[in-house]
């Protein structure tokens, strides 16, 4: 039992993301790999070798690397701030800007007492989204990012980039614009990375006998959103993507032009199975017919727009499409097809 709790303890203090390694962009051997997670990070805690390796003495939780990572091989649960921010209330989606409930969220530095996350950092599009559509006008208080131990300076520019992706995934939609607003708080006076105080190993005995209850409660996600279906579309799907797509509401007409990047492929595809391989979502098939033809799919939304299979498809036969309508946000498309004798 003390075994238990002691690793329930260790995994509560363990800030790091988690990592998923069948989509990241190094596992999948993608031409060009990725260092976007090891650039953003403001503590040097990622190195890239075969894999990203975070160290977790050093790693501050800000969420920056989760923010960048094309793929979500990086991420933390978003069902709790999702939970948080919905329990301040909604109100239709229509709502004028005067309608529109209040809502906060603020980063664990700043004082008082409004749903909190680690860090502004770890604020996502799907967040921005949900929070829009929920009928919420959305602040984000932040402290002092520039003396930060958590996040530090890239922070106001790293949460503005987010808002602006969000906004993408809105601008066809009939409803009100995105109402969100970045304000600075008043921060504590504590640091960061202030040492423990000490406490003897009956005192920890104790302790840890007291909590054991609360500890177990806290590891328990919270997979229930009121009056939300939380479901995901697939487990292939990161959840950060499946909320993206929940959140356009209300829900557009067939032809609408929707923000959602996927690729295309042109007449010079050669129909070898790179861009399958090299996708970290499988959201692109390639199958033999019975004619002997070839046919490549794409289902449209397990697709991130990472960009991997344009960089790596030997002919340079793909390219990135910023829209596309949304009805092809519920239907696996056809690329292209052919017999492969180009």
């Amino acid at each position: 039992m003390l075994k238990g709790i002691l690793g329930a303890v260790f995994q509560l203090s363990d800030l790091r993301p988690n990592y998923i390694g069948e989509r990241c962009l190094l596992e999948k051997h993608a031409v060009g790999g990725c260092d976007k997670c090891m650039q953003a990070c403001p503590h040097e805690a990622i190195q890239i070798g075969n894999r990203p390796e975070i160290n977790d003495a050093i790693c501050t939780g800000c969420g920056l690397c989760v923010q960048v990572c094309p793929t979500a091989a990086l991420e933390y649960d978003i069902l709790k701030p999702l939970t948080q921010l919905k329990a301040q209330g909604t109100t239709t989606s229509r709502a004028s800007q005067l309608e529109q409930v209040p809502c906060s969220l603020k980063c664990s530095k700043v004082t008082g007492d409004t749903a909190t996350i680690e860090c502004l950092g770890r604020v996502t599009p799907a967040m921005i989204l949900a929070s829009s559509a929920w009928g919420q006008n959305l602040t984000l208080i932040r402290g002092t990012c520039e003396t930060c131990k958590i996040g530090g300076a890239t922070v106001p520019e790293s949460l503005e980039n987010v808002i602006a992706i969000a906004k993408e995934y809105k601008k066809h939609l009939e409803q009100p614009e995105i109402t969100v607003q970045i304000i600075v708080g008043n921060t504590e006076t504590a640091t960061h990375n202030e040492p423990p105080p000490s406490i003897s190993r009956r005192g920890a005995m104790q302790a840890l006998a007291r909590n054991s209850r609360e500890t177990t409660a806290k590891l328990i996600p919270e997979k229930i959103i009121p009056g939300v279906d939380t479901k995901l579309e697939s487990p292939r799907i990161p959840e950060e993507w499946a909320w993206r797509k929940k959140a356009l509401r209300p829900i557009p007409e067939a032809n609408t032009p929707q923000y959602w990047v996927i690729p295309s492929i042109n007449e010079d595809c050669i129909f070898c199975p790179v861009c399958a391989n090299v996708c970290p979502t499988t959201a692109i098939t390639r199958d033999r017919e019975i004619d002997g033809s070839w046919k490549i799919t794409l289902e449209t939304a397990a697709c991130t727009g990472c960009n991997a299979c344009v960089l790596s498809c030997p002919p340079s036969a793909m390219k990135l499409e910023p829209e596309i309508p949304f009805s092809q946000l519920e239907q696996t498309v056809l690329l292209h097809e052919g017999d492969g004798y180009n």
